[in-house]
């Protein structure tokens, strides 16, 4: 079996995956010493937004959607907040939620509402037992749970009591009180805390036994300046103000305002435990507007887009977060295609990885830094069948994802959500299996030896196969079979490997009379699923032979200067697998240095051309790799050499933003560095030249207009040449914006630059000089057009 490490040698881009505290702890994380909330002995004070995420035209008692949680959690901890609480209870996707919480970083305060139990005709003494046990099951499903804070025992019961039930409030004081016995008994090392809110300051002063902490809704106050002092001077319990919120249907400008002047008042004062928000999205009971957030209907009925308000902004600010960076994503997520990652074909299994196609997905590339993957990169997730599937990698045009083990089969629709905005359905087809072996993905027993159609099989090796889809290997799956040109072949192992995720690895001995053949077809099966790998079989009389594989592309010399490296592809032929030794022979002058390589693998191949090689275009040096009874591989290389001494024409051309952005540098005719800049190459850019052999190094560049750091590192890399280097000058984009008048004064010292100093914002500019000269060998700078500068200079310099 070939170790992960020699694994990661295979093109497999998705196996390489694996103040106020806002990041994961250990278990029994927040605990209350005298009267504060504290992890790891420090004190935090909650930061936090109250979350009933009520899909638009749905009834207040339908299920939550487990892909809500990997679309809205991830949006709140991006905020700056650190605890949610959650009115509702969570009736299905818990594991989902209680994973999320974990890759969010955020604690959770659980709510168990009574609302199901209102009788006014009934006592509350009556349903006791009943009540209990409920929560006993709900509590029980979250023993050990590590970012649980406490639970919210009957939200507001005791406000109006009578309308509720029949009977004293009383009846609820006792509920709490063996409610709280009941955590101690489910959890004695780490018992949870127990809360009741309250919107009547009154309350706080009742001595209840049982509970940790009173929550005091404050609702839509405008000011909680004296509410904060009632509760200061009264309370019987540590206080966490909940339910604040601002409405937004007289302005969000107004609402933002509101909302951060009421979280500040909940920070300000040191003896309450903090404050939460009180609605991540409007309730759709109550015609005010107070959600952060606004849900407006995408293609999936109950996954809606949620689109933030001014409100949420405001609050990342005073809280310390950020607003995600995919909202200044104008176009929505689209996906194109769900497909099998080793096949990109449209039939998936679970356990499987597959690839989302589309436009949109995310602003960047991001990838899972550890194992189990999350159910979200950053505010990005996918959904299939209206469940979060954990996610490896994300970029623009792809993501990678795994479907789950216990995923259910048919025809599911996927959706993905960037920072809340809900992409296009797309179908799924989840099968019971749908093997595929991936490119290049079957190797030799214990190396990274490649079985291709170049590089066939021996009748009798022992092979290892690497797919995704297989099932998960154990006893109740099935074993998969598989033949080579009708020979059904031996099947050693069969399972999945812990450390990758979503890979499937099958050792196979190839049956002994397999008949040779180069068109020959590897056929796996799982169940009514089959897949088919190309490979050849070769035969008795085939000898062991080497294949090189070299860069077509033109390698650019200097005489004199530094060498290039090329990755020249190693494989064997007709079975071999073993080291291969490199020689190589060319036109006088040019020399290589290479390591032994090894069959599977790329060799750095290192090519220099001497002092005293000629200049010339386009010769050819062939490589050469043998190994004892192997025939001889070959591959050329296409080589330039470029004069360092003599008379050498040079060009420099800078194009400013406002003519059109280009930063180039050519040498007798043949451009040795173009860039644009908006990224690399933006800003200055140098080019040093020795003066006595001619001999060039590579461009350094200086983004004078996004790096506060690149004026000094432009300082300090022109004081390190030499006196007398040539120096070429050239800027792309701009080269003003951060150019300090240290940097602009060390230009014009060193290398007697007459215009650096008017260099303006968005203008071309471009020298050669040398080091220690009164003035430029030539210089440019105009304020909307390029600037080129074409020079013939002699080395050595006189």
């Amino acid at each position: 079996m070939s170790s992960p490490s020699a694994l990661l040698g295979l093109n497999w881009t998705f196996a390489l995956l694996g103040l106020s505290v806002f990041f994961p702890l250990f278990a029994g994380e927040v605990r209350l010493e005298q009267g504060e909330l504290r992890v790891d002995g420090r004190k935090i004070l909650v930061r936090g937004v109250g979350y009933s995420p009520q899909p638009l035209g749905a009834g207040l008692a339908s299920p939550v959607s487990p892909c809500a949680y990997a679309r809205d959690l991830p949006l709140i901890a991006a905020m700056g907040a650190n605890t949610v609480h959650t009115y509702r209870k969570l009736e299905t996707g818990d594991e989902d939620f209680r994973s999320l919480l974990e890759t969010t970083g955020l604690f959770w305060l659980a709510g168990f509402p009574l609302d199901a139990y209102y009788d006014p005709t009934r006592t509350l003494a009556s349903r006791h037992a009943e009540i209990l046990s409920a929560f006993r099951d709900y509590a029980g499903r979250f023993r050990g749970e590590r970012k649980l804070i406490g639970y919210v025992f009957g939200e507001g019961v005791a406000t109006e009591y009578w309308r509720k039930f029949a009977g004293h409030v009383s009846e609820f004081h006792a509920l709490l009180r063996d409610a709280a016995r009941l955590l101690e008994e489910i959890e004695p090392q780490d018992t949870p805390l127990l809360a009741t809110s309250t919107p009547d300051l009154a309350r706080l002063r009742d001595r209840l036994e049982g509970i940790s902490i009173w929550i005091w809704d404050a609702g839509p106050s405008i000011n909680l300046a004296p509410a904060i002092s009632e509760i200061l001077r009264s309370s019987s319990k540590p206080v966490l103000v909940g339910g604040f919120v601002a409405d937004a249907s007289s302005g969000e400008g107004a609402q933002a305002l509101a909302a951060v002047d009421l979280a500040r008042h909940t920070s300000g004062a040191t003896a309450l435990l903090g404050g939460l928000y009180g609605a991540y999205l409007d309730d759709p009971r109550s015609p005010q507007k107070y959600g952060l957030f606004r849900a407006v209907a995408s293609e999936r009925a109950g996954l809606d887009h949620v689109l933030p308000r001014a409100a949420f902004h405001a609050l990342a600010k005073a809280w310390e977060g950020r607003a995600p960076a995919n909202w200044q994503s104008a176009s929505p997520p689209r996906i194109e295609m769900v497909l099998h990652a080793a096949t990109g074909e449209d039939r998936v299994a679970p356990g499987a990885l597959v690839r989302v196609t589309g436009s949109e997905l995310d602003r960047g590339e991001f990838a899972a830094n550890g194992i189990p993957w999350p159910l979200h990169l950053g505010q990005t997730c996918l959904c299939i069948g209206d469940r979060p599937v954990p996610l490896g990698i994300v970029s623009p045009g792809s993501a990678t994802a795994l479907l789950p083990w216990d995923m259910e089969t048919g025809d599911r629709p996927a959706l993905l959500f960037r920072a809340g905005a809900a992409s296009s359905l797309t179908e799924v087809k989840i099968r019971t299996y749908a093997p595929g072996i991936f490119p290049a993905a079957i190797v030799r027993a214990g190396s990274v030896c490649s079985v291709t159609a170049g590089n066939g099989v021996r009748p009798g090796e022992v092979l290892e196969a690497y797919g995704t889809g297989l099932g998960p290997g154990a006893p109740s799956w099935m074993t998969p079979a598989i033949s080579i040109n009708g020979a059904a072949a031996e099947v050693l192992y069969s399972g999945t490997l812990a450390s990758l995720v979503g890979l499937n690895q099958v050792n196979l001995r190839v049956h002994p009379q397999t008949p040779p053949g180069r068109d020959s077809i590897l056929e796996l099966s799982v169940g009514d699923a089959v897949t088919r790998y190309p490979l050849s079989v070769a035969g008795p009389d085939d000898r062991f032979g080497i294949a090189l594989s070299a860069p077509s592309t033109e390698i650019v010399l200097q005489a004199g200067g530094a060498g290039k490296v090329v990755a020249v592809q190693v494989d064997g032929r007709n079975g071999y697998c073993g080291p291969v030794l490199l020689s190589a022979e060319g036109p006088a002058g040019l020399g290589y240095r290479a390591p032994v390589g090894f069959t599977g693998q790329p060799l750095p191949v290192e090519i220099r051309a001497a002092a005293s090689a000629p200049a010339q275009t386009g010769t050819t040096m062939t490589l050469h790799g043998w190994a004892p009874g192997a025939a001889t591989g070959t591959a050329p290389l296409r080589i330039t050499v470029l004069a360092g001494t003599g008379d050498i024409s040079v060009r420099v051309i800078s194009g400013g933003y406002l003519s059109m952005p280009l930063a180039r540098f050519d040498w007798n005719g043949r451009t040795l560095f173009s860039a644009t800049g908006g990224g690399a190459g933006r800003g200055i850019n140098v080019m040093a030249v020795d003066s006595a052999t001619g001999v060039f190094t590579s461009v350094h560049n200086f983004d004078t207009w996004g790096d506060e750091t690149a004026s000094a590192r432009l300082v300090e890399h022109i004081s390190g040449l030499p006196a007398g280097t040539v120096a070429m000058f050239a800027v792309a984009d701009d080269g003003s914006l951060l150019l300090s008048p240290q940097a602009r004064a060390a230009i014009a010292a060193q290398f007697g630059s007459r215009s650096i100093q008017a260099l303006g914002y968005q203008q071309s500019w471009a020298m050669i000089s040398r080091k220690g000269a009164a003035a430029p060998i030539d210089e440019g700078l105009s304020t909307r057009s390029q600037v080129t500068l074409e020079r013939a200079l002699t080395f050595p310099q006189p």
